[in-house]
């Protein structure tokens, strides 16, 4: 009887041993899963895919505009669809906007990190480097724990900007502009130039 009675001990603690090391297994487990770095480089694709979705439906949206009522179309749609198209496309964790040193929308206006992109991709421009390639990234780690993916791509100016943006904007269209925008400052700019950059956030726990 006793024999059977140390038997049913040492086999209760081993199922004990057992259930304490896989627990312990399991919690190490999870905690190195916390430390796992996240893939910059698929979260940077993932950015670009975003963008190029906006782009497209915003682009699409003002040809259709301007085909249909000319350049004064094109800007009262740039103000009606151009945020809620933005928004179509920030879907939690994440945030879709554009910005620039010489903003149109002030509720656009550059936080510090942007305007930090803003000014660099304006010093690589004038190296020589393709407006096309200029984009940046980063991971910054929240007060709270949490980290925020970060990304940039810049905005040439393209043919299809310059009549709203340009040096020569008329003035039906001008009129517009003031209307919707009184504090605008998107003006002046040339074909080729930085018209301002894509800014894509997501936010991980």
């Amino acid at each position: 009887m006793k024999n059977i009675t140390k038997t049913c001990f040492k086999v209760q603690s081993f199922a004990i041993f057992l259930v304490g090391l896989s627990f312990a297994t399991v919690t190490k487990a999870n905690n190195l899963d916390e430390n796992i770095e996240p893939n910059i480089a698929a979260l940077e694709q993932e950015a670009k895919q975003r963008i190029q979705v906006f782009a497209k439906q915003l682009k699409s949206t003002l040809k259709a505009a301007i085909t249909e009522g000319g350049l004064t179309s094109g800007v009262n749609t740039c103000f009606l669809k151009a945020p809620t198209i933005s928004k179509d496309n920030s879907k939690q964790p994440w945030s879709l906007t554009r910005t620039s040193l010489k903003v149109r929308n002030t509720s656009n206006t550059a936080d510090e990190w942007e305007l930090e992109q803003l000014k660099t991709f304006e010093q690589q421009k004038t190296t020589g480097k393709s407006i096309k390639k200029l984009s940046s990234s980063t991971l910054i780690t929240n007060q709270d724990g949490s980290k925020q993916f970060r990304f940039a791509k810049a905005i040439p100016t393209q043919q299809i900007c310059l009549a709203c943006h340009g040096e020569q904007i008329p003035n039906s269209v001008k009129e517009s502009i003031a209307n919707h925008y009184p504090n605008d400052k998107a003006v002046g700019f040339k074909l080729g130039d930085i018209r301002g950059i894509f800014s894509v956030s997501k936010t991980i726990k």
